[in-house]
């Protein structure tokens, strides 16, 4: 069974997501913030970390700043939500291997078809991994 980390202060989306991608056949574990995704990272390595780069505070770059001093985590595919995209955000999460951006408000299959990229594709030039910085179409974006 893959398994999922997902990373969201709120507690109503992260359990949503939790319910539909369980019911998908995954293994999820919620983190309300940075902290709590490290304090149980130990116990649970997950295949793909879901995350939502627009949480209060300077989650983004803490979270950024952990994966890519992480060489284990580094390699981990990584889906990023989010309801705006910019230079700075990209800029964040470019030494991850392979990421993607979502935007938001996407439906639950939506989330999954993104999951499900994530974890099947890969480059046979990367080491098993793909930089596939798919970008969704995020408000600001093209602009």
């Amino acid at each position: 069974m893959k398994k999922i980390f997902l990373i969201n202060s709120l507690s109503s989306i992260a359990e949503l997501y939790k319910d539909y991608l369980i019911i998908k056949g995954y293994s999820v574990e919620v983190a309300h913030n940075v902290g709590k995704f490290y304090e149980k990272l130990d116990d649970y390595d997950p295949d793909i970390v879901i995350f939502d780069t627009d949480m209060p505070g300077s989650e983004s770059g803490k979270f950024a700043s952990l994966l890519s001093s992480n060489e284990c985590l580094k390699k981990k595919s990584l889906l990023l939500l989010t309801g705006f995209i910019d230079e700075e955000k990209i800029k964040c999460f470019e030494k991850m291997e392979n990421y993607q951006f979502i935007d938001k408000s996407s439906t639950n299959s939506q989330v999954l078809g993104r999951v499900e990229s994530l974890l099947q594709y890969t480059h046979p030039e990367s080491n098993g991994f793909y930089r596939s910085r798919v970008l969704a179409e995020v408000p600001g974006l093209n602009s």
